[in-house]
């Protein structure tokens, strides 16, 4: 048993080397175009950092219920003064993971790969897997020797895999192209194929998606690429989604057209087009069936037995409070003491009931209002920092309300 044991962990320790050194040769293998980069402009010399090269890398592939999700980042960056070098003189990361998508929680793993290059040009692996310590649940390294004028050059390989027989959307991306330091060269890779749909867009000024040919039926390659990023500053008050230049992406998984149309999701007609302007059509097909008046109103005629009120203004704040109440704010504790796995508080309730979407609170609304013959609209907005409506690409970022068409409008 001990042989066999032994001979076991052998084989599973040599295949994760053979694993992590095809990931190191990946980003800093011979193809590598950024082996020898170690210069920067001169009109940023006098920055905290400056990024010679960042890539990002998100593969998307399917076999079966099996969905496996591959994310990757690297940066290599010219450190300049103290505050850089104090930045990047530890990492901390969790090598395993459990994938919250889908439903069966596979084992994720990240790999963290780091190199340090002198101003004479030499360079140091480090030994992630030796010298990174445990804390807290997640692993921490720190690099010794790091000083003003050296390049650090690392990577972040992220490898998700799970089960998903439903749709399900990946989470979505918001970013403005600069950072906190100047970028020289930027560069992200989406690989994809059939069910997997891509809703990416740029905004104020931002290079354009491009497609690349790929050479294998229901792949399909993106590449986004940008130089001479100056940095930028994030001030309070200031919404950069709105004035700098910026990307926003969500992939989306769908197996059939059955998955499609319960997506919640703005989605292409078909996988192969990319989804970059969403239209008043995309909205209103999107909501049509998603609100009925819908709900029982007892709870709300029992409320308001008895009760006169002023005008229909106070009668609907009244109920608003009251529903607010009945099928949310009274369930908050009991929320805390279920995330605190105290006790399982809802039993302690008869039958309960709460509204954990926007659309469960508007078709018991509207139910109520239909009921007492009150004229009403359905608006659908966006939040001031994601951009104007007409820019509209990622439905988490839809807000919906209710216009109640009383003497004063209430919203």
């Amino acid at each position: 048993m001990k042989k066999i044991l032994f001979l076991f962990l052998f084989i599973t320790t040599t295949l994760t080397a053979q694993v992590d050194l095809k990931i190191r040769d990946f980003f800093w293998g011979k193809d590598d175009p950024h082996a020898k980069s170690n210069s920067i402009p001169e009109k940023w010399k006098n920055e905290s950092a400056v990024v010679i090269y960042k890539y990002e890398f998100h593969d998307y592939h399917k076999f079966g219920t099996k969905v496996n999700y591959t994310s990757a980042l690297r940066n290599r960056i010219k450190l300049l003064d103290d505050a850089a070098v104090k930045e990047f003189s530890e990492f901390t990361f969790k090598e395993r993971f459990s994938s919250d998508k889908g439903w069966s929680r596979r084992a994720g793993k990240n790999t963290l790969g780091i190199k340090v290059v002198k101003p004479n040009g030499k360079e140091t692996i480090i030994n992630v897997s030796k010298e990174a310590v445990n804390a807290d649940k997640e692993k921490m390294i720190a690099i010794p020797n790091l000083e003003i004028g050296d390049i650090i050059d690392y990577y972040l390989h992220s490898e998700e895999p799970f089960i998903s027989q439903l749709e399900m959307g990946f989470e979505p991306v918001e970013r403005t192209l600069g950072s906190v330091y100047p970028t020289m060269d930027y560069k992200l890779i989406f690989q994809t194929e059939n069910d997997f749909f891509l809703n990416f867009s740029t905004y104020n000024g931002a290079p354009e998606l491009k497609e690349i040919p790929s050479n294998k039926g229901g792949e399909r390659h993106y590449e986004f690429t940008a130089k001479d990023i100056e940095k930028n500053d994030f001030p309070r008050w200031f919404y950069p989604l709105v004035e700098l230049p910026c990307y926003k992406f969500q992939v989306f998984f769908a197996r059939s057209g059955k998955f499609e149309k319960r997506a919640d999701a703005f989605l292409s007609e078909k996988e192969k087009i990319v989804k970059s302007k969403v239209s008043k059509e995309d909205v209103f097909n999107y909501y049509d069936s998603k609100f009925k008046p819908y709900g029982d109103l007892g709870p709300v005629e029992k409320f308001l037995k008895g009760k006169s009120f002023s005008s229909d203004e106070e009668k609907i704040r009244e109920v608003y409070y009251f529903t607010r109440h009945k099928f949310f704010t009274q369930y908050v504790e009991a929320f805390i003491v279920n995330d605190a796995k105290i006790f399982y508080p809802f039993s302690l309730y008869q039958n309960p009931i709460f509204f954990q979407k926007e659309e469960e609170f508007i078709n018991y609304f509207m139910a109520f209002l239909k009921d007492n013959k009150i004229s009403y609209d359905i608006v659908i907005g966006t939040a001031r920092y994601n951009g104007p409506i007409t820019d509209l690409l990622i439905q988490q970022n839809v807000t919906i309300l209710l216009r109640i068409n009383t003497k004063n409008p209430i919203y």
